[in-house]
């Protein structure tokens, strides 16, 4: 239970530029394969992936807000079998 479904993060440092990738199980590994990862995004409508670092300052807080067909989850949280949660 560590996907959330229908939200998207924004703010904070995202690492590198977005990448186009086949699913959010390929997106979580690569957040998991790269040791600066904190979190990732997976926009399914687009097949974007984005990895983002820890929070940044208080004016720059990772947060998240609805947006259809998007995923995220933590470095921890990677690869198939993953549930997601709904909010």
């Amino acid at each position: 239970n560590c996907i959330v479904e229908n939200k998207k993060l924004v703010n904070g440092e995202d690492i590198g530029t977005t990448e186009t990738v086949a699913d959010y199980e390929t997106c979580s590994t690569n957040c998991y394969n790269n040791t600066c990862c904190h979190y990732w995004n997976f926009d399914s409508s687009k097949y974007k992936c984005t990895l983002k670092k820890e929070n940044g300052t208080a004016d720059d807080m990772i947060e998240s807000r609805d947006e259809l067909y998007v995923y995220y989850g933590g470095r921890e949280c990677f690869g198939r079998g993953n549930t997601f949660l709904h909010s």
